[in-house]
């Protein structure tokens, strides 16, 4: 199942639940090819709203467990074939993640929204 976001990556369309590896699809017929794993290096969930680094176009993810390790973070190459950087968050406690994918322009805000 992945029916919370559709992001793009090398020129590969992927869509993405929390709980899932991504998948990748055709963007012509919506056909599942697969799941994406990063050719076998990243083994965990995903996040449904994964970042790319401004000027080098590297993949920002990271992967919520119930199992150790809790929380992994990553980051992709550019091209999607290579996971760069692993890092375990090694969180132990209970934690609170505020996933807030917006932006907020106070001055447009003022000026309602215009």
């Amino acid at each position: 199942m992945s029916n919370t976001n559709v992001f793009e990556l090398s020129g590969r369309l992927y869509s993405i639940a929390e709980n899932e590896l991504p998948q990748e699809i055709d963007i012509f017929t919506l056909e599942a090819l697969g799941d994406w794993d990063v050719n076998g290096a990243w083994n965990r969930p995903f996040t449904s709203h994964p970042k790319r680094a401004p000027g080098t176009g590297e993949l920002v993810t990271m992967g919520i467990a119930a199992t150790i390790p809790f929380v992994e973070m990553g980051v992709i190459s550019a091209d999607g074939k290579r996971l760069l950087h692993k890092l375990d968050l090694k969180l132990d406690r209970y934690n609170v993640f505020l996933d807030c994918p917006i932006t907020v322009d106070v001055n447009r805000l003022i000026h309602g929204g215009q």
